[in-house]
């Protein structure tokens, strides 16, 4: 992930898509749930990610799939921008866009990586320098 732009009151951001290319399922922990070992690698397909101040949450779409991408608060990059705002005791007010590239329900982690962007951005665009473990 990359900053691509801060101008005037908004932040870019570039997110990669992924693919899997090793995926091992250990045994049942006590838990019921499995360890997984995963080895992931990004490809050439990015979508941007753009945050700017608005008067509310607001998330638009472009691109082949954008008719495909939730424009609600079910929006992963939506959800990422409201639990930042709450973690940090201010409004969500910001205006989300995703120039979407990497295709939806693909399976290249499309909708998590808009998320990550969006975080990253939101972080950027308020000055809150929230630690990255804390990001993640």
């Amino acid at each position: 992930m990359s900053r691509v732009a801060s101008t005037q009151g908004s932040v870019t951001v570039r997110v990669p898509a992924k693919v899997n290319v090793q995926l091992a399922v250990g045994g049942a922990r006590p838990d019921g749930f499995h360890d997984l070992a995963n080895v992931f690698l990004a490809v050439g397909l990015y979508d941007e990610v753009t945050v700017a101040p608005a008067d509310s949450l607001r998330v638009t779409c472009e691109g082949p799939d954008a008719a495909r991408v939730p424009l609600d608060r079910t929006n992963l990059a939506a959800r990422a921008v409201e639990k930042l705002a709450e973690r940090y005791g201010r409004r969500a007010d910001v205006h989300v866009h995703i120039a979407k590239d990497i295709p939806v329900a693909g399976g290249m982690a499309g909708g998590s990586a808009d998320g990550a962007g969006a975080l990253v951005a939101a972080d950027a665009l308020w000055g809150t320098r929230a630690p990255r473990e804390e990001l993640l």
